[in-house]
This record gives structure tokens, C-alpha cells and sequence, in this order.
């Protein structure tokens, strides 16, 4: 059986569903890496900053894979001033599909 990319997985994951929220698609690559139920099982674990200063239990996973989602902007000055960037890895089509932020938030697979 040919090996898959975790991009590759995901674009599976959300095209099965239609469209997938952020915190579905995070859940299921945790759930991937280290085993069914790992991201649940360590929901409140964690603290983070909350409204008024105070500390608020949080899932650890939250900002996992974050930099995959980082969104495509335009640089504004120097040479490439108007050049579009597209850093995140999820957002960048390498042949197989991409995936896209729809306006009410939701995320959907483009091949």
C-alpha cells in the first residue's frame, strides 16, 4: 500500500465530508498521528490566557498544524510588492487539490 501524505489525508478527510471546520480538520490529523480519541481525551488540559486576565482550560492541540492553514496574502512593499504568497501547505495545489476557506468559515477541497 502506497504511503500518504498527511495533505493528501486530510484533502480525503474533508471531501468525504463536504466541508469541515478548522477544529474537525485538526482533530482528525491528532487522531491520525497519535491514535483515535487523542484529541478529545486531551481536551482541558492545558491553560491559557482568558477574557479579564484569567487562566481558562484549553485543549493542548489547538494551534496544532496552524502554520498549514496560514492564509495567502500580498506583499505590500519591496521588489515583489503586489506578489501574491500562498505559505500555507494545505492552501497550495501541488497537483492533487487544495483545499479553500469558504466565507461562512468552513473549509472545502478544490482538485
Amino acid at each position: 500500500m502506497k504511503k500518504q501524505t498527511m495533505k493528501s489525508q486530510v484533502l480525503n478527510f474533508v471531501e468525504s465530508q463536504g466541508t469541515a471546520r478548522y477544529t474537525d480538520i485538526i482533530r482528525f490529523i491528532v487522531d491520525t498521528k497519535f491514535g483515535e480519541g487523542t484529541f478529545n481525551s486531551d481536551a482541558g488540559t492545558d491553560l491559557a490566557w482568558g477574557a479579564k486576565g484569567k487562566t481558562v482550560k484549553c485543549n493542548p492541540w489547538r494551534g496544532y498544524y496552524s502554520a498549514a492553514f496560514m492564509k495567502p496574502y500580498r506583499i505590500s512593499r519591496g521588489e515583489n510588492a503586489g506578489k501574491m504568497v500562498y505559505p500555507g501547505y494545505f492552501f497550495k495545489d501541488a497537483g492533487y487539490g487544495c483545499l479553500i476557506k469558504l466565507e461562512n468559515g468552513l473549509y472545502k477541497t478544490v482538485r
